[in-house]
């Protein structure tokens, strides 16, 4: 493989410049952002088995690794880019196998171009990957292996009108089973979400402008391709690994008025209870005693309200495996509960639908097996003009039932303003 980097004047990236030949691409931002277009080839896993699926990723990271790219001091140069759904973690967890319809459980790109923004340092660098004819030939044939073929399953059909899959009568019925639950302790935390659907053809560019525009977030995604797209405005990183950190950042606790939060015993309990659970995830990737809360309650400022999160940092192990990492720490404790398989279990009998992308992950893989990914949340999905959104919360002992669904709604409303 050959591989270009040049480094060309520094622009704020458009995404409306961007032209429909240029598809599937998949834009990450943050203080780096991250444009991947022109893939190799491409992995769409839609049925199988998961676990299989994982070691096939390990060994397409380790195929590229071997292909020894020049080093650059740039978070992203080859390797993987895509999504993980929240139903892939269900399949690895065997609860269900329910799917999102025409979702795949795992969709990741190659990209021969990649451009990379550095928005601290002003600076901006295009690379280019040429890879061999038995490059070429080595990565589809292990792409094809990690794939499997959509399922020819009808589009839902979506009203005309923003509506929820669950009334609000329903909603407070489904968090008294919740609390039912917690009271024969079969769980601590259940995140519960509802969702939304819509009929209308929008240009997910716009969405994403708009978002971005009004209401930007640290772990943007924008994924677009000819089957669907996804608009991630995520503020929460899942998992962060270089070879000398690994890093998750939890969020748990929502409220308009910041000075409200940081007093809220619920909001407390909410985060404390995943920070235990994000501990434990991550200690099992690090070595002994390296594990450590840097950051516990801390605020973050968004357009509507404020969240609090914690930062956990652990020294990795040597040699992690992506599916060694995966395995440990997805889904993300904050959109499941606590503990996570049986909570996983509670959501998948009482949320109406799967959840399909949301509270899943998109992100890298660099060549060397370094990654970062983002959790699914404020995320939309989009299929012709099916309009899919949820919005959920963390649901603990003292829950109050009109709060927690006014809630749902407040984190729907970035979304709900501009596709309205």
């Amino acid at each position: 493989m050959q591989t270009k980097i040049t480094k060309v004047p520094y622009k704020t990236l458009n995404p409306g410049e961007l032209k429909p030949s240029t598809r599937p691409f998949i834009l990450l931002q943050g203080n780096w952002s991250i444009l991947a277009s022109n893939p190799i080839t491409t992995i769409k896993f839609y049925k199988g088995d998961p676990h299989q699926h994982l070691n096939l990723i390990d060994q397409i990271q380790q195929t590229l690794n071997t292909i020894n790219p020049p080093a650059a001091n740039l978070p992203f140069t080859n390797g993987l880019i895509g999504f993980f759904s929240y139903d892939f973690g269900n399949q690895l967890l065997n609860i269900s196998n329910a799917t999102f319809p025409n979702t795949p459980l795992s969709y990741w790109l190659i990209p021969q171009e990649i451009t990379i923004w550095d928005h601290d340092q002003k600076t901006c660098h295009q690379i280019t990957n040429t890879y061999t004819d038995t490059e070429t030939k080595t990565l589809k044939t292990l792409c094809d292996k990690a794939s499997s073929p959509a399922p020819t399953t009808p589009d839902p059909i979506a009203p005309n009108k923003l509506t929820s899959n669950i009334t609000k009568t329903a909603y407070q019925a489904k968090l008294k089973q919740i609390n039912d639950h917690i009271i024969a302790g079969n769980t601590y935390q259940v995140n519960f979400a509802q969702q939304f659907s819509l009929n209308k053809k929008l240009d997910p560019l716009q969405i994403y402008q708009k978002i971005s525009k009004t209401n930007f977030a640290t772990y943007q995604a924008l994924i677009v391709t000819d089957q669907f797209n996804i608009i991630s405005n995520s503020p929460e990183l899942l998992i962060s690994y270089t070879k000398d950190q690994l890093v998750t950042e939890p969020i748990k606790g929502t409220d308009a008025n910041a000075d409200r939060l940081l007093k809220s015993q619920k909001g407390d309990a909410e985060l404390t209870m995943i920070v235990d659970l994000s501990r434990n995830d991550i200690s099992k990737l690090s070595q002994p005693g390296t594990v450590k809360v840097r950051k516990h309650r801390a605020l973050m400022q968004l357009k509507h309200f404020y969240h609090t999160y914690s930062q956990i940092t652990g020294t990795p192990k040597p040699n992690l495996k992506v599916s060694e990492i995966i395995k440990a720490m997805f889904p993300g404790g904050s959109v499941t509960g606590c503990p996570k398989h049986r909570t996983m279990q509670i959501i998948n009998h009482l949320e109406p639908t799967p959840r399909g992308a949301y509270c899943g992950s998109a992100g890298f893989i660099n060549h060397n097996g370094t990654l970062t990914l983002n959790i699914l949340i404020r995320t939309l999905w989009q299929r012709h003009s099916y309009l899919s959104l949820h919005a959920g919360g963390g649901i603990i002992a003292d829950s109050n039932t009109n709060d927690e669904y006014d809630e749902t709604i407040q984190k729907a409303r970035a979304f709900t303003q501009i596709i309205t």
